[in-house]
């Protein structure tokens, strides 16, 4: 932290002690990497003590945008959306959703959302030092080459929905060519002109560095750049140099801006600005209790060791030695394996014990770090008392993407959400498909955990089932 953020959380720090910070960020169904970076950043940012919680929560995985503020434990909840631009998702999706939650909430909250991140302008001043270092990395490397034979590229995803989208890369670029006086800096993006996948029509030098100008590392970054590029695919493919002979380039692939370490310090200040010119409660809710009979309900063994440590592992691997299994002291770390390795894209669900994971034990210090381990892997808001929301009705506030859902027949929304929610997810579904459906969503509830929003993973798995059908 720098001494001016430091002196401003001197002056706040009873009034940020009674907020919660929520890390609004896309999310993906298909790459479970990519809110592995948000939930990091979350877990570092509490870890400074300045707020009373902070949360990650997505548009397209749990914790939802719309399930706000059902996870959150104080009344004053300070959104900072880890959005690259003031676009569609920022102007419109993300208040949105937020709305939605705030409507559903038990008692009406603060919620205060700031800009993306993506337009402070201390993240353009990284970009510039990113590509900077690399471009003196790269002169140094090829001794032959000079300035002049390189260009920078900013890598944006872009949209046609919204012209402001690209505004902050576009923004950026014109910086960059007054900094390094070349006109050899270019933006390209994912959808919308000029595209990445015409890269040799808009450059032409021999030395290309390409900033991917994303939040995070995920589908986009680790996978459709370098395909669009003709790059191998690799798990890790950046800060590298990839030499294409038929194109006579050499192209250095950078990590995504908002991976480096300054973005704690950007999110910091992007909260503290929203508390300057407005007045907080300063109520917060209890905490989650009973955390045994949670366990219960999900089907997990506590156990209370002689030291004073919590335990947590699969019920069926209650009795085998602990040697035997892997062992976690981090709840992210326990997150980060079981999503990598065996809930992928159903990460959002609450898995049966027949589907879950076995083979791993989560040693805590205590009841409270155990309700943030169930909260964190399985997607669990802190209250359940909420009204059910009719998929219908979400759906058709959401519009966007979801708005092909319902042009498939009835009756085969009905049996994938059988098949999926009522036989898969350990919630008790209380929602129905139409808002003035009488007969109780779940037919035999098996615990007392309820689910009363349609989560992002079924509507995706609805869209695609949609899409495929129209195909």
């Amino acid at each position: 932290m720098n001494d001016t953020t430091d002196n401003l959380i001197n002056m706040t720090d009873s009034v940020l002690k009674q907020c919660t910070l929520v890390l609004a960020a896309h999310g993906s169904q298909t790459e479970p990497r990519a809110a592995l970076h948000t939930h990091l950043l979350a877990a570092h940012i509490q870890a400074l003590g300045i707020f009373h919680q902070v949360l990650p929560s997505f548009w397209k995985e749990a914790p939802e945008w719309y399930t706000l503020p059902a996870h959150c434990t104080s009344s004053t909840i300070l959104v900072v959306p880890l959005l690259m631009s003031e676009g569609y998702f920022a102007k419109t999706i993300l208040p949105r959703c937020l709305e939605i939650g705030a409507q559903r909430a038990a008692t009406e909250p603060t919620i205060l959302t700031a800009p993306p991140v993506g337009i402070h302008p201390s993240l353009h001043q990284v970009a510039e030092r990113i590509l900077s270092d690399a471009l003196e990395q790269a002169l140094s490397n090829h001794p032959a080459l000079t300035e002049k034979d390189f260009t920078l590229v900013v890598a944006g995803h872009g949209t046609t929905r919204d012209k402001q989208s690209e505004k902050s890369i576009l923004d950026l670029v014109e910086k960059l060519r007054v900094k390094f006086n070349s006109p050899m800096v270019e933006a390209l993006f994912l959808d919308q002109p000029p595209a990445l996948a015409d890269l040799q029509k808009h450059v032409i030098t021999k030395g290309v560095i390409l900033l991917p100008y994303f939040v995070s590392s995920g589908q986009h970054t680790l996978t459709d750049i370098p395909s669009e590029l003709g790059l191998p695919t690799q798990q890790h493919p950046y800060n590298q140099e990839y030499t294409l002979p038929e194109r006579d380039q050499i192209i250095w692939y950078l990590e995504p801006v908002g991976t480096q370490p300054q973005m704690v310090q950007l999110i910091v200040d992007h909260a503290l600005k929203l508390i300057e010119t407005h007045q907080f409660k300063t109520n917060t809710r209890p905490k989650r209790k009973h955390i045994t009979l949670l366990c219960e309900h999900l089907e997990l063994h506590i156990h209370h060791t002689t030291q004073g440590e919590v335990e947590l592992r699969h019920i069926e691997d209650q009795h085998i030695n602990a040697s035997q299994l892997e062992t976690f002291h981090s709840p992210l770390a326990l997150w980060s394996s079981l999503r990598r390795d065996s809930i992928g894209a159903d990460f959002a669900h609450v898995p049966t014990t027949r589907e879950r994971p076995r083979g791993w034990r989560l040693v805590l210090s205590q009841d409270e770090d155990i309700a943030h381990a169930l909260e964190l892997i399985f997607a669990l808001p802190h209250t359940t008392n909420q009204p059910p929301m009719a998929l219908h009705t979400l759906v058709h506030t959401l519009k966007g993407q979801y708005r092909t859902i319902f042009t498939q027949d009835e009756p085969h929304i009905t049996t994938h959400i059988r098949q999926r929610c009522d036989q898969r997810c350990l919630k008790n579904r209380t929602w129905t498909v139409h808002e003035n459906e009488q007969t109780r969503a779940s037919p035999s509830p098996r615990t007392e955990l309820d689910c009363t929003t349609p989560c992002a993973a079924l509507l995706t798995e609805l869209t695609h089932l949609a899409q495929s059908t129209e195909s």
